[in-house]
């Protein structure tokens, strides 16, 4: 049986190229970027070249710019504990953010109001969508960041980052994206959407786990909080992982080949399925906003009256089709999606919840195969449920 990987949200397998760039530099380079010999000036080399990369990803101004960490959720942590240790001094301890961030954001927030900040959480309508200026109307004189995501990790819904960039440096103050979930599957340019801090997990777009990118715009000011050495321009002490950041700096490459058409072609296969999906069952909704500008190309949240999510993913694993049910980046335990929740998603529904990733690579044959077993699948399931 060929197994059809449609669980392509919460992570991807490093692409080939990536593997190949990365067992190149295990083979040629065996120092430290730090060392002053031949090793380390190869190591040294190696880590510019994937800043240049991801430079050239975000449209950023200079390599300098982009910070590697060891996750997104680092990274995450060190915009918003960093940033606000250093506005505290300033007597701003206010931010302002969507109720449905990713949890790396709500953790890290719910540590800062332990001590002493405030968060203003602006509620999404049913698409998952924040009104742009009801988050500009709650910026106050002491509020010292935004947060908001691109691309939503559970529903696939796209922000207008653009406008509240435009906002933020109308009233200065500064703006976080966490564009984890979407990095690498559209065109983002820090510059156009007017961001000041912007992150990024490679291993959601091909590239290999262990490493984490962060866009910081020069003058942006953070506190290091691992504290050490001078690496990563004094923000990140401790020896960075080159191997993994050259195969980042390769996915990021990759992403920018064909960007435009990998998008299109992504949403041709959501529509492919959602116009398959439609005819082939009921009683059923689609998470967040139609193909189009507003959802992530190759993101779907289907919701199936019934039937747990979890059930329906582990009965389509058997039949070769690998899904993920319920919540990303949340514990087995925590099924319920907050984002579906504060959508107006009832309960029941949002329990039959799976997500789907969805890449250019998959043919029309995959994509009536994924369609055909995903029904049997839940009219088995609800058979099951009858009384």
């Amino acid at each position: 049986m060929t197994v059809l990987h449609l669980d392509l949200l919460d992570s991807t397998d490093p692409a080939p190229e990536v593997m190949r760039g990365m067992e190149s530099h295990r083979l040629l380079s065996t120092g430290a970027p730090s060392s002053s010999h031949t090793g380390g000036a190869q190591a040294r080399k190696a880590l510019a070249e994937a800043r240049k990369s991801f430079q050239g990803m975000l449209n950023a101004a200079d390599p300098e710019e982009v910070i590697f960490t060891g996750s997104g959720t680092e990274s995450a942590n060190l915009v918003l504990k960093g940033l606000a240790w250093k506005a505290s001094a300033q007597g701003r301890k206010h931010l302002v953010l969507s109720a449905i961030e990713h949890p790396a954001v709500t953790e890290s927030l719910r540590f800062l109001e332990r001590h002493g900040f405030e968060c203003s959480r602006i509620g999404v309508d049913a698409q998952g969508r924040v009104n742009p200026q009801e988050m500009l109307d709650a910026i106050r004189p002491d509020t010292f960041l935004m947060v908001i995501h691109q691309g939503h990790y559970d529903v696939g819904t796209l922000q207008d980052v653009e406008v509240l960039g435009q906002g933020c440096a109308a009233a200065g103050v500064s703006i976080f994206c966490d564009a984890s979930s979407l990095g690498g599957w559209m065109p983002l340019d820090v510059r156009v959407m007017k961001v000041d801090l912007l992150s990024l997990s490679p291993h959601r777009f091909f590239g290999p786990t262990g490493v984490g990118v962060l866009y910081r715009r020069k003058g942006c000011l953070l506190e290091s909080l691992i504290h050490g050495g001078p690496q990563e321009f004094g923000l990140r002490a401790g020896m960075e992982n080159t191997e993994a950041i050259v195969g980042a700096g390769i996915a990021a490459e990759l992403s920018q080949v064909g960007a435009s058409r990998r998008e299109e072609n992504c949403r041709a296969k959501q529509r492919r399925f959602l116009d398959r999906l439609r005819t082939a069952l009921v009683d059923w909704q689609l998470n967040g906003p139609e193909p189009g500008p507003w959802r992530d190309p190759h993101h779907l949240s289907l919701s199936f009256d019934g039937i747990e999510g979890e059930a329906l993913a582990l009965r389509l694993d058997l039949r070769g089709i690998r899904v993920s049910a319920g919540t990303g980046c949340r514990s087995r335990e925590l099924r319920l999606s907050p984002a579906l929740l504060a959508m107006g998603v009832p309960k029941e529904r949002a329990l039959g919840t799976i997500r789907i990733g969805l890449n250019e690579t998959m043919t029309d044959a995959d994509t009536d195969r994924a369609v055909e077993e995903l029904a049997l699948a839940v009219n088995k399931l609800r058979g099951m449920n009858v009384r």
